[in-house]
Formats: C-alpha cells, structure tokens, sequence
C-alpha cells in the first residue's frame, strides 16, 4: 500500500528507488493476485463500451486517464479472445472456481 501513496502524490523526485523486497514485490503480488482472479471470471467477452465504463471509474480514483484505460481494455479484449478460442478448442479450460483469492 505504501507504495501506491508515494505514486499517487506525484511523480518521484530523480533517483528515487523503490525498495524490492518491502514495496514493489508486495505490491506487485496484490495486483497480480486481483488481476487473475477478474480474469480467470471472465465468461465471455466483455463488450468494449462496458469495460470502458467500468474501468473509468476505477482508473479514475488513481489518478489515471485515457490512456492508461485504452491500455487495459486492449489488455483485458485481447486476453479475454485468447480465452475464448481457447475454450472453444478446449472445453476442459474453465474459470470454475468462484472463490476470491
């Protein structure tokens, strides 16, 4: 979370350093871990204008605009086709698990 904060208030002054062990990798393991969890729920593929919508509005509380949105929903379509393709090849590849992590 510290890390977060200290992003949030602004950009870092030059030659600042995030601590591997006690802030990047815990931050990056709580993204990780939310991320997979919305993704593996996923059973179809969103429709573009839904997902811009929603993402707005949680991009938004982190100060971030337009384009880091663009980014996710080409991330977040492209996986979810990926997925789709597979499933349809695949019928043994289910997000079967409800539980959050």
């Amino acid at each position: 979370m510290a890390i977060q904060q200290r992003v949030l208030t602004g950009p870092p002054a030059p030659g600042t350093r995030f601590d591997l062990d006690r802030e990047l990798r815990p931050a990056l393991l709580r993204f990780g871990d939310r991320i997979a969890w919305a993704l593996v729920r996923l059973d179809r593929v969103p429709e573009r204008g839904a997902l811009e919508a929603a993402l707005d509005a949680e991009l938004e509380r982190f100060g971030l605009g337009p384009a880091h949105r663009e980014a996710w929903v080409v991330a977040f379509l492209g996986w979810a086709q990926s997925r789709a393709k597979a499933r349809a090849s695949s019928p043994a590849i289910t997000g079967s698990s409800r539980d959050a992590p």
